[in-house]
């Protein structure tokens, strides 16, 4: 991780502040994607912060990152509106890959995605190639990012080092 330069999309939630730290300590620089003002995670790290909404950022400012970690997500808890926690979080995968596409940039890209893809079944222990049968909006958003992430990556093979994370 050293000397890395990392984009890290809801650095803010809770994984997205442990992950910051632990980049942090490993020698990587580290820019936190927030809608809001930026703000110091922990007094000792030293983030820097690109201020605006996913949709927003342009190509040319993907251009630093050699690293692109995506957590930001619309959850259930942030918003009531099942079609709205789909299109968002869908919108935001492939707004991050149209951008990276555009510039023809070989990234690693890593999704947070979600083990609600294989939707519930108490007490069963899921293996990554069993069938998806995602339940609710967040789930699906989930699934459908997964797959925009693989269809982006055969078509533009610079955008093929990724890892999607259950």
């Amino acid at each position: 991780m050293i000397n890395e330069k990392v984009l890290l999309t809801g650095g803010n939630g809770f994984l997205g502040k442990y992950l910051a730290k632990v980049l942090s300590m490993r020698g990587a620089e580290v820019t936190i994607n927030s809608r809001g003002a930026g703000e110091k995670l922990n007094g000792k790290e030293n983030y820097s912060f690109l201020i605006k909404d996913i949709m927003e950022i342009t190509a040319e400012e993907l251009l630093r990152y050699s690293i692109i970690f995506h957590l930001a997500a619309l959850t259930p808890q942030k918003s009531p509106n099942e079609e709205e926690i789909y299109t968002k979080n869908v919108e935001m995968v492939q707004h991050l890959l149209e951008m990276l596409a555009r510039n023809r940039q070989k990234v690693k890209f890593v999704f947070a995605s979600s083990a609600g893809v294989y939707g519930f079944a108490p007490e069963k222990v899921f293996r990554e190639e069993d069938v998806l049968n995602p339940q609710n909006a967040y789930a699906r958003a989930k699934a459908e990012g997964e797959e925009l992430i693989r269809k982006y990556a055969q078509k533009f093979p610079f955008l093929s080092d990724y890892l999607i994370l259950r």
